[in-house]
């Protein structure tokens, strides 16, 4: 009995230890003096483009710190966390960021993918992920791709905030690289935020799309919603919608018009 406790308590321990290694990053590093920097994905080009396979754009990505780009004394995790935080940037994962912008209707959705949640001067920050149902610890340095002369190539955010940043970096970790993490569907990028499970409906019938909706709201699901890709990238349909692109869906109603009762659907724009 004493033997087996001792087992399950070392491996314990052991999970616990691996999940929060950014203390023993944090205090090793502030004793040194010097800022953290993650080997395990480095900032190199390399982590931009892990196949090779990259938009001609890309080539003038360079890393920089946080505080690079933003004031160094007003860098923060997050403030007040809001949808309208997050911008998309040259890299092509509208679906994972609209998954985000769901989230952060529900703050505490996003505080609890975070175990780091201040800034810290070391720049070392450890993000929870859920890969094929197991939640992990990842941790990574505060570099981020940009442009030569310019901020955040990719997500953005609208003030000193990077927890948008930073989720974005550990997706691409996990993956292997910020291109693998070009494309994709948002049931997945919701799945790898929340470890819950996800339904998807495709369908010709208004009214089935409908009732799913209505049913879906009530009960407070996260909703997404993306269309199919065209020959003409980012093409337009009548009403505005973007082929090829993924949106938060936030509400549907029923409202009266002059020519009727009309089904309306508000949704978000990862793009800002």
């Amino acid at each position: 009995m004493n033997l087996i406790a001792q087992k399950v308590g070392n491996k314990a321990y052991e999970k616990y230890k691996s999940a929060f290694r950014h203390k023993d990053i944090i205090s090793k590093f502030q004793a040194k003096g010097e800022k953290f920097v993650d080997e395990e994905f480095p900032p190199k080009f390399s982590s931009v483009s892990k196949t090779g396979q990259h938009p001609p754009e890309w080539k003038g990505i360079v890393f920089k710190r946080a505080t690079e780009f933003m004031d160094p004394s007003q860098v923060r995790v997050f403030r007040d966390i809001d949808p309208n935080d997050i911008r998309q940037g040259k890299l092509g994962d509208c679906y994972l960021l609209c998954s985000l912008s769901v989230l952060a209707e529900r703050e505490k959705l996003i505080k609890r993918l975070f175990i780091t949640e201040e800034a810290n001067e070391v720049g070392c920050y450890a993000v929870w992920l859920n890969d094929n149902g197991a939640w992990k610890s990842i941790v990574v340095d505060d570099y981020f791709p940009c442009t030569v002369n310019g901020g955040p190539a990719f997500t953005k955010t609208n003030g000193d905030e990077i927890w948008v940043l930073l989720v974005e970096k550990a997706y691409a970790k996990i993956y292997g690289g910020y291109d693998i993490i070009e494309g994709g569907v948002p049931p997945h990028a919701l799945r790898d935020l929340t470890g819950a499970p996800y339904d998807f409906l495709e369908s010709e019938d208004p009214e089935e799309v409908w009732r799913t909706l209505k049913e879906s709201l009530s009960r407070k699901y996260l909703l997404t919603c993306y269309t199919k890709a065209t020959e003409i990238r980012e093409e337009k349909n009548p009403l505005g919608i973007q082929s090829g692109h993924a949106y938060s869906i936030l509400d549907g109603k029923e409202v009266q018009t002059v020519e009727g009762m009309e089904r309306i659907i508000k949704i978000r724009n990862p793009w800002g």
